[in-house]
């Protein structure tokens, strides 16, 4: 026998929608970590599917509202170097002045 809608308080609805966003979907895990019974946590995912507001797990670290940058038809890649790379070059190109090759 399930639970109508109104018997879960909202904060226990955020926080097993919270744990999904973060990619915990398992029913037994989410009890696990909110000390609840496995049951319940199944009958909160199922009303947060019924509402339409069960969240796609992964989603909480999912471009974190940015959007992607639009490439112009002349650039394939941006051209900002990362850190490591200009640090290895740099690396590189002072052995190289040490060593006198050009």
């Amino acid at each position: 026998m399930t639970k109508i809608a109104g018997s879960y308080s909202e904060y226990l609805i955020n926080a097993v929608k919270y744990l999904i966003m973060k990619g915990i979907t398992r029913p037994s895990e989410i009890a696990k970590r909110l000390d609840i019974s496995p049951y319940t946590a199944r009958n909160v995912k199922r009303l947060l599917k019924q509402r339409g507001d069960l969240p796609e797990p992964n989603s909480l670290w999912k471009n974190r509202g940015r959007k992607p940058k639009a490439l112009s038809k002349d650039e394939t890649k941006p051209k900002t170097q990362s850190r490591e790379k200009k640090r290895q070059r740099d690396i590189v190109d002072a052995l190289f002045e040490a060593l006198g090759i050009e």
